[in-house]
């Protein structure tokens, strides 16, 4: 793994909590009438379409390659810099504006590590930004932004607590 100075080395606290990509409808005229014939073709609405095909998408995206590597290890890796890394957990979930509901793709953490796990560094947030757009360049998801997300108690904590 290369080297890189971090912005964020001392937040630990930051570098713990998700990453959230959100993402919009359809940013290319082809892939908008795809959405509509899978809609018309399954009875189902557009916004049921355009989460179906991100959960499929997703979820190819984070199957490994035979390398070992998924879509979003090998981007992330060459964004930060890094070479053999592994990115965190990614889950779909989605969010609401305006009254409509879109796609949100959430990594678990906002860490790339070594495949042993010796050595983690964070991600940055130019090499976050750029795995949103090359998304939409390459599937046509309307790339809206990412936020860090602050750390949630996990639910074993809360059973816990509430004893």
């Amino acid at each position: 793994m290369s080297s890189v100075s971090l912005d964020y080395e001392n937040h630990e606290a930051l570098a713990r909590g998700p990453v959230a990509l959100y993402f919009g409808g359809a940013s290319a005229e082809e892939f908008q009438e795809l959405l509509n014939k899978r809609a018309i073709h399954f009875d189902c609405t557009m916004t049921h379409a355009l989460h179906v095909e991100f959960r499929i998408r997703v979820k190819i995206l984070s199957t490994p390659n035979r390398f070992g590597k998924t879509y979003f290890d090998l981007l992330l890796g060459v964004f930060s810099e890094a070479d053999n890394v592994l990115s965190p957990k990614a889950t779909i979930s989605s969010y609401m504006h305006n009254g409509s509901k879109y796609p949100l793709l959430i990594f678990e953490n906002s860490l790339l590590c070594s495949p042993d796990g010796t050595k983690s560094f964070l991600i940055r947030d130019n090499a976050i930004d750029r795995l949103g757009k090359e998304f939409e360049a390459d599937f046509q998801f309307e790339y809206v932004g990412f936020k860090r997300l602050p750390i949630k108690k996990s639910s074993r904590v809360r059973k816990l607590n509430s004893r």
